[in-house]
């Protein structure tokens, strides 16, 4: 700047005009690179004296200089927002707020809530009944102009001659524009049997409204006397940790349970698709290579498969001692729910077969074992293409399994496969072997059928018609006998009940001999004989002793749950409820029975 070039002149030792000639006799270089001219300006005072600036200027001088204050931004400062009173922060006042005319009331539009669609037996998604749409008239629809139709139709005449799936398209074709709508055949895949025999055998009809109420009665009465005078005892002697078969209120609301066995292919899980009448999104029959070995079907509109461990999980239903069967085995095991008239009255269990030497990961015969205590009946089915074998394999299952034989049932499938002189050969070898296998007091009940959608041959249908009804007979007496099979699953329970009541009660009168010692209780757990428990327990339950639970299994009961933990029974007597021992003996000896008798009173009225 002008400032410096003042100093430079004063300080350089040169006169002012000489200086200024010396900026205009400044060195101009010219150099070319990469076809630019690049000119530099040498400004340098060759007179300039060592420790100046090249512009003459002393570093001395430049060092002394004061520094040049730097140039500060204005900041401009905003007035504060002052809030007025009876203003909004933006200074609105709230008079004309409260002035302004209201806004329309405008409904907030909400999403309409689309209830899954239930399929109702008998009808389509839609609601309408199969047997009105078989009634309607076919319907002539041309789907295609008749250029293209005869292209399509020569085309596939080419092909027929060589080719089946050719000809199977040529018929398609043919048949294109007259198709009656609700056809079975469109349901089924093919003509199917009347199912009005299966509703009058079952009594699917439904039950008059007088009855309906009875039985409602029946229930409530049974669980008023479970959770009043049973449920009790129950909790306070650890009822629930034994091995005893459990009751609560899903097992007594639920229906009752009919199992069917087989080998694989025997046509069981055909056998139920046609009772209940299954469409073919829940149908269980065909390939099974990917579905789990227990399947339960229920009533209900739950249109999805339930999961194993949320069924074994709801309190609700009479499933929640499959728990104890591990998290391997509720992987194979499923819920179908399904509104049918048979449903509504029985709950159906399907497990697979498993061909013999199959092992699995989880204890399958225990889970077995416990379906068949649970089921009002069971039905072994088997398939009379391969009976030996089929025999040989369910021998090696139901030998493991202990089970009533009023309870068992043979079901001699598929039969209008074979001739009715082969039948009546296949009916006595599955008799014989029958016998021969599984130790049977009695000859066993065997019954012959085809169950499954497809007509009967020619000259089988009556044999077999009548067959099949006799083996739905069985069915209708477990639907018509389920109050009365309640009542007496009870009184079994009662039972149970009074002889753990009476042990627990007897190990803590022991033990008070002993004055309560705690060095007593291991001779007590170890040796319960030397002091006569269980003899003592039968004697007032009036039972074996083989039917006690064993010595073993209250020390277990015991090592978890101290003597110190419970109270003798006699504790408990009150003036108005009386003792827990008579109380039981009170529910055992005179409400069920009588419940049980006005029931079957109610039943022979009907019937009359």
């Amino acid at each position: 700047d002008d400032d410096d070039d003042d100093d430079a002149d004063e300080n350089s030792g040169l006169p002012a005009a000489d200086s200024a000639v010396v900026k205009e006799e400044a060195n101009e270089t010219e150099s070319g690179v990469g076809g630019y001219i690049l000119v530099h300006y040498d400004r340098r005072d060759p007179q300039c004296k060592p420790g100046c600036t090249p512009s003459g200027v002393p570093y001395g001088h430049i060092r002394s200089r004061p520094p040049r204050p730097a140039k500060k931004k204005a900041v401009e400062k905003k007035a504060p927002n002052v809030v007025k009173p009876f203003h909004t922060m933006s200074g609105v006042p709230y008079e004309h707020i409260r002035n302004r005319p209201k806004r329309p009331h405008v409904a907030k539009k909400t999403k309409e809530v689309v209830e899954p669609r239930v399929q109702k037996p008998g009808h389509t998604l839609s609601g309408i009944p199969y047997s009105e749409i078989r009634a309607r008239n076919p319907i002539n629809r041309r789907v295609m102009d008749e250029k293209r139709a005869a292209a399509e139709l020569k085309k596939a005449s080419a092909e027929s001659s060589d080719k089946p799936e050719g000809k199977a398209k040529k018929l398609r074709l043919l048949f294109r524009d007259h198709v009656e709508l609700g056809d079975a055949a469109d349901f089924f895949g093919w003509p199917i049997r009347d199912r009005q025999y299966i509703s009058e055998a079952l009594k699917l009809a439904g039950d008059s409204e007088e009855k309906k109420e009875e039985m409602s009665k029946a229930m409530l009465k049974l669980k008023e006397i479970y959770n009043r005078d049973i449920k009790p005892l129950e909790t306070l002697y650890k009822f629930s940790e034994m091995d005893f078969k459990e009751m609560n209120d899903g097992v007594i609301n639920g229906k009752p349970m009919i199992v069917f066995m087989g080998p694989k292919g025997s046509g069981k899980s055909t056998m139920i698709d046609w009772l209940v009448g299954l469409p073919k999104s829940l149908q269980l029959g065909g390939s099974r290579s990917s579905s789990p070995d227990f399947t339960i079907l229920m009533n209900g509109d739950n249109t999805v498969p339930i999961p194993g461990i949320v069924l074994a999980a709801d309190t609700k239903k009479p499933f929640t001692g499959l728990e104890e069967f591990g998290l391997k085995f509720l992987e194979n095991l499923q819920g179908i729910e399904y509104q049918s008239p048979l449903l509504e009255k029985v709950t159906l269990v399907d497990i697979e077969g498993v061909p013999d030497g199959e092992s699995t990961d989880y204890a399958r015969n225990e889970v077995t074992q416990w379906f068949v205590n649970e089921a009002e009946l069971v039905i072994v089915v088997f398939d009379p293409s391969d009976l030996e074998a089929d025999i040989a394999a369910m021998r090696n299952v139901l030998s493991t399994l202990k089970m009533e034989e009023s309870e068992l049932r043979f079901l001699l499938n598929k039969a209008d496969s074979v001739s009715t002189s082969e039948v009546l050969k296949l009916h006595g070898l599955l008799n014989w072997g029958l016998s021969q296998g599984f130790n049977l007091t009695e000859p066993p009940e065997i019954y012959t059928g085809s169950f499954w959608s497809k007509p009967l041959k020619e000259g089988a249908d009556g044999f077999l018609m009548e067959e099949e009804s006799e083996m739905l007979e069985e069915i209708s007496e477990v639907i018509d006998d389920q109050i009365e099979t309640k009542i007496r699953e009870m009184m079994e329970h009662v039972k149970q009940v009074k002889m753990h009541t009476l042990a627990v009660d007897r190990y803590l009168y022991v033990w008070g001999k002993h004055k309560k010692s705690e060095k007593a209780i291991p001779e007590i757990l170890d040796k319960p004989d030397k002091f006569h428990i269980f003899k003592y327990v039968a004697h007032h339950a009036n039972v074996s002793k083989e039917e006690l639970q064993s010595p073993e299994e209250y020390k277990q009961f015991f090592t978890e749950f101290p003597l110190g933990s419970f109270r003798p029974s006699e504790t408990l007597c009150t003036a108005l409820g009386g003792c827990p021992l008579d109380t039981l003996d009170n529910v055992l000896n005179n409400l069920l029975p009588e419940l049980l008798e006005s029931v079957e009173d109610d039943d022979d009225d009907d019937d009359d």
